[in-house]
């Protein structure tokens, strides 16, 4: 939105109309803009490092398990401060004459420009992250299931174990309690 006032700024004062005092009123605003592009720069940081300002040029977030390069994207930044744009103030003049108001229309479309490469590169960066979220949420449940599974087949197994061990006490017990009523019969037979 900046570099868009700039420019429109920048087409204004192109304008024959615009006399000296005009044209020093319109140079101040793109002068406060420029500040203002700067500071923006200077102040937009993630985990401590600076992202405009070119002293962080390149940050890589591991997505993935195993290290190296597959398991790692990167970003790379372009400077974007007003510099690094080539709207800095030496650049932007559009008070002296007509080609260096031209001028200075120009480089404010390269600045456009360059931002735009920046966003769409980040744009392409952040669906790559986005669905690399979605395939390590996918694995995550994937591998949820599959320890379920695994549990609740152990835990099967067990319960036939117990349901065999019962069984196997139970015929015990019946088995014990038959030979017990044999020793009975036999001895009343013999009393009797």
């Amino acid at each position: 939105n900046i570099l868009q006032r700039m420019r429109e700024v920048g087409i204004q004062s192109a304008n024959d109309t615009n006399n000296n005092q005009d044209r020093t009123n319109l140079q101040a605003e793109l002068d406060a803009m420029i500040v203002e592009i700067d500071r923006i720069a200077g102040t937009t940081t993630w985990a401590g490092a600076n992202l405009m300002d070119a002293t962080t040029t390149a940050f890589s977030f591991q997505v993935g398990a195993a290290t190296g390069a597959k398991n790692q994207i990167s970003v790379t930044l372009n400077q974007m401060n007003a510099t690094g744009l080539g709207v800095q103030k030496a650049a932007i003049d559009i008070e002296t004459d007509l080609i260096s108001r031209l001028a200075a229309v120009h480089e404010i479309d390269h600045a456009i420009e360059a931002v735009n490469i920046q966003r769409s590169k980040l744009g392409a960066v952040s669906n790559r992250l986005n669905h690399t979220v979605n395939n390590l949420t996918n694995i995550s449940s994937n591998l949820s299931a599959a320890k379920g599974g695994i549990e609740d087949a152990d835990f099967a197994l067990e319960t036939t174990n117990l349901a065999k061990n019962q069984i196997l006490q139970q015929a015990s017990t019946a088995m014990l309690a038959q030979a017990n009523a044999s020793k009975q019969n036999v001895l009343s037979l013999l009393q009797g």
